[in-house]
């Protein structure tokens, strides 16, 4: 049980199920050019660094069988290299220009509120204290108090509820992506899952995107 309770606090973010109509999506017209800061890239590899060197502690004292833990740490792996952090960072502005086109940018101080309650939720949590062990080995090896992780977390935890509400209204409105005048996206009868049809929808959405780093 416990096993799974840590695994659940790891993935993040929440998958909701929904009965799935096979129709064309079509968003309104957004924005597709956007600006990356050198700030923005060096906190997030920073955040994924801390969030790596988090998980792998987590999974060694977890699991007594090191191939089983090794194989969650490459499962929750993010990436830190320059160049899949950009775009990362592209991914989740794409996104949020899709949700502000549909007037469903979630507000970034609620964001904020959430991301914090969850951080002190997990200190009190018996189910989260394993997980929270390994926040307070990890942090002074980069070090960081709570307060700077927190900063970290706030713009991460932010991108993330923006991507799991674009990927509750895509289920919504569309089910499967399955643009058949597509040859460049694959089709739903190749894709069986909802993750795969949201991520084939961005991949072909991010070939208009540009993005300037500043």
């Amino acid at each position: 049980m416990k096993r799974i309770s840590i695994i659940v606090i790891v993935a993040i973010v929440c998958s909701i199920l929904t009965v799935l109509i096979v129709k064309q999506i079509n968003f309104h017209n957004y924005k597709t050019s956007y600006k990356i800061t050198k700030e923005q890239i060096e906190k997030r590899i920073l955040i994924n660094e801390i969030t790596n060197a988090i998980n792998k502690d987590c999974f060694l004292k977890t699991f007594s069988d090191k191939e089983e833990a090794e194989k969650y740490i490459t499962n929750y792996y993010r990436p830190t290299k320059y160049e899949d952090v950009v775009e990362e960072l592209s991914r989740a502005e794409l996104i949020k220009a899709i949700l502000a086109s549909e007037n469903r940018t979630i507000d970034y101080n609620l964001s904020k509120h959430s991301t914090y309650s969850g951080f002190e939720q997990m200190k009190t949590e018996e189910s989260q204290a394993r997980y929270y062990e390994s926040v307070k080995t990890v942090l002074p090896v980069f070090n960081l108090n709570e307060e700077e992780y927190l900063e970290l977390l706030y713009d991460y935890g932010y991108d993330l509820n923006n991507k799991t509400e674009f990927n509750r209204w895509f289920i919504k409105e569309s089910g499967y992506y399955e643009d058949k005048s597509d040859p460049e996206l694959v089709q739903a009868e190749e894709y069986p899952g909802w993750e795969e049809q949201v991520e084939a929808y961005i991949d072909k959405a991010m070939k208009k995107v540009s993005v300037e780093i500043e």
